[in-house]
């Protein structure tokens, strides 16, 4: 007869390692190592990203001012961001 083949079930086993050392993190009232870790040289200048959604028109308006000022799309925007908070 023909021994059966554990069939994988896209469902990983727990670490229940990681679960323990977790909760013993948790109970030490840990503290998010983004916060705690000292800054590094290899940090990006601008480590946040954003997406948005733009009609042709103003599109158009945005990549012209960059063009005209010769700078980076991403630049006007900064500029217009901080200019406007």
């Amino acid at each position: 007869m023909v021994d059966k083949v554990k069939k994988f079930n896209g469902i990983p086993a727990k670490n229940k390692t990681l679960s323990v050392e977790a909760d013993q993190w948790t109970q030490k009232g840990g503290l998010d190592p983004e916060l705690t870790e000292p800054v590094t040289k290899d940090v990006k200048k601008y480590p946040h990203r954003l997406s948005l959604d733009l009609d042709t028109a103003t599109y158009k308006r945005l990549k012209l001012k960059a063009f005209q000022e010769e700078r980076s799309m991403n630049e006007v925007i900064r500029e217009l961001i901080e200019n406007n908070l």
